[in-house]
């Protein structure tokens, strides 16, 4: 599931600056504020669940290329989070 995170957020057109202000008029509702806990909670840290999950799904064999999309990945929902 965190790949299509990712996937929306780089081919989101304009990118994540843009998909969160989609988010401004529905910051209150309840299925928003639990999307932003559960991703909070995958993406934490470049090491949690998600950044992880998201560079097994590509299946790098370059430790350092895995450690890129692990890091982009997070950097990227990071911003998302903070944006909305």
């Amino acid at each position: 599931m965190p790949m299509i995170y990712i996937f929306l957020l780089k081919h989101y057109r304009g990118g994540v600056k843009e998909l969160a202000k989609e988010f401004q008029p529905i910051t209150n509702r309840k299925l928003v504020q639990e999307m932003q806990e559960k991703m909070a909670g995958k993406f934490a840290s470049v090491d949690h669940a998600g950044p992880k999950d998201v560079a097994d799904f590509l299946e790098l064999d370059d430790d350092e290329d895995s450690e890129l999309i692990k890091r982009d990945a997070y950097e990227q929902i990071q911003t998302l989070l903070n944006l909305i």
